[in-house]
């Protein structure tokens, strides 16, 4: 099933189950490797960042992108579609997906967190693997929201690297608390 696809039958499955008064954010993420793209949607309006240390001084001064087009959540008006970004598959490139919990950390004691520089950060000190950068991340956060989240907060970092092990083995890592 196509993305788009997905998207579309989620809102309109939750239009109809709950009469257009529930909505909800929505961001999906498809690595394409016949078409060597990764596929963003966004119903979402925190936009979806994404770093490439390549960019720099050549696509963006910093290397960061921000998908912030405007965008609708699903599950309330008719014909509500996903915003939709295909890149090219590039070596380093990593998209950041979050939910406004992340987005506006910090914002009631007035320290809103600002995601490419506290990802410099966390740069600066080493950090560069990907399960390391999403607690690092969630981390600063939570701290500054005095350890009293605002707001649900759920990340998923997506990266594209180059693979040094013998196999061709995909691996995905996903942690949930239970």
């Amino acid at each position: 099933v196509r993305d788009g696809a997905v998207a579309r039958a989620a809102h309109d499955y939750l239009r109809t189950q709950r009469g257009g008064k529930v909505s909800a954010t929505l961001n999906l993420a498809s690595v394409d490797l016949a078409s060597r793209t990764l596929v963003l949607l966004r119903n979402n309006h925190c936009p979806i960042l994404l770093y490439n240390p390549h960019w720099t001084g050549v696509n963006t001064p910093d290397g960061w992108q921000y998908l912030d087009e405007p965008s609708e959540a699903i599950g309330v008006h008719a014909r509500t579609r996903p915003i939709a970004t295909e890149l090219p598959l590039q070596q380093d490139l990593t998209a950041l997906i979050f939910t406004d919990g992340i987005w506006t950390a910090g914002e009631r004691s007035g320290q809103r967190i600002s995601i490419p520089r506290t990802m410099q950060e966390a740069f600066d000190n080493g950090v560069t693997e990907l399960n390391d950068l999403a607690d690092f991340l969630l981390t600063r956060a939570v701290e500054l929201d005095q350890r009293r989240p605002a707001d649900d907060m759920s990340l998923v970092i997506l990266g594209i690297r180059r693979n040094d092990n013998e196999d061709e083995a995909r691996r995905m890592t996903v942690s949930l608390p239970f």
